[in-house]
């Protein structure tokens, strides 16, 4: 758990609300609550309730609040993003520019981390992949999975995923259905970004892997010397 949310949480004696975001660090949360004996709810706290922490399912079930948990304290996502050196003893016995590239590519997800770390301990050090090749890596598909948009909305998150920050006129360029986009928001495959919406940016290149540029180049370069007509 991030050190300045440990202290917060400490101090707040009336509730907590987790954040709606696909593994916005959620475990983190319930293992918190277990050791301070604190209720986990699924469904938002009833009158006179105190000491919980609930886990809302999507940003509409915020408005079941009562308002007599003002005193709660709200979570956003970025309250369970680990910082720099958290990731460097989560990652340790890695290459320190791996871990400094995976964090400023990846270090806003959370999930990130215990992905990396789980590659990590099966591949060692010497068999991980450069960062900007780690979406492409099996395993990392794997451990993506849970993360995954259901069937239904697959089509519409792999359209999306095209864009680095999205906003409704950027979903009706792609094609993308504002119900679908709705979804997707609300329930948190897609976070909250200044102008829009953005998905976790490992997710987001699973969802969308753009072709290595060099295996595209000798595509390209193939293609070229095919298409030149001979001289006479």
């Amino acid at each position: 758990m991030p050190a300045r949310l440990r202290g917060r949480l400490h101090e707040e004696q009336h509730g907590v609300v987790a954040p709606v975001g696909v593994a916005a660090g959620h475990p983190i949360l319930r293992d918190w609550a277990r050791a301070a004996g604190w209720a986990i709810l699924e469904a938002s706290p009833g009158p006179r309730d105190r000491r919980w922490v609930w886990f809302p399912t999507t940003h509409t079930d915020l408005r079941t609040l009562d308002p007599e948990h003002h005193a709660a304290l709200v979570l956003g996502v970025g309250d369970l993003q680990l910082d720099a050196d958290e990731w460097t003893a989560a990652l340790a016995g890695s290459p320190a520019q791996w871990r400094e590239q995976a964090y400023a590519a990846f270090g806003q997800w959370p999930a990130a981390l215990e992905i990396l770390a789980r590659l990590l301990a099966q591949q060692g050090a010497d068999g991980l992949p450069a960062v900007e090749e780690l979406h492409r890596h099996p395993l990392i598909s794997v451990l993506l999975a849970p993360y995954w948009p259901p069937e239904p909305l697959r089509r519409s998150a792999m359209q999306l995923a095209n864009a680095a920050l999205i906003a409704p006129a950027v979903a009706q360029a792609l094609d993308v259905a504002p119900a679908d986009l709705d979804i997707l928001s609300d329930e948190g495959w897609l976070w909250p970004a200044p102008g829009g919406w953005a998905f976790p940016e490992l997710l987001r290149r699973a969802l969308c892997p753009v072709p290595a540029l060099g295996r595209r180049s000798v595509r390209q370069k193939h293609f070229r010397r095919r298409a030149t007509p001979r001289r006479p």
